[in-house]
């Protein structure tokens, strides 16, 4: 979010150009983009088209069916990233996704969704994994 009155020409030149462009939508894969683009740029300008994460497209694409999945036989965790899940609210899509694949076996870990630990915004910080990857108890 941006502080209240403030500009930022960087931004303003983004929206203006993407306002432009004439799409219906701006899909991005990374979560701190998407926070940007989805709630500080509505906070310079109206953003024409609608935002969307990567995994909100994929899974709407696999639930009506137009996207197939082949098998994949792995067990897997899924750490929601703090930007998309916190800020953003998307921690249903991903795992729709993630649940779509055949064979695959979705295990969660102790804190997820807007409860999950982040890593340190890209900081070295292995101290945390553990405890961010512990299992969740049944």
């Amino acid at each position: 979010m941006l502080p209240p009155g403030s500009s930022n020409p960087r931004a303003s030149k983004n929206i203006e150009k993407i306002n432009s462009l004439g799409v219906e939508q701006v899909v991005t894969a990374c979560s701190g983009c998407y926070g940007i683009m989805k709630l500080s740029y509505s906070e310079l300008a109206p953003l024409e088209p609608r935002v969307l994460h990567i995994s909100e497209l994929l899974a709407a694409l696999v639930e009506d069916g137009r996207i197939k999945l082949g098998p994949v036989p792995r067990r897997v965790t899924y750490h929601d990233p703090c930007h998309l899940a916190c800020h953003g609210g998307i921690t249903g899509e991903p795992r729709r996704l993630l649940e779509a694949i055949p064979g695959l076996e979705l295990i969660e870990i102790a804190r997820t969704g807007k409860d999950a630990l982040g890593l340190g915004d890209g900081l070295p910080v292995l101290d945390l994994v553990e405890l961010v990857l512990e299992p969740a108890s049944d």
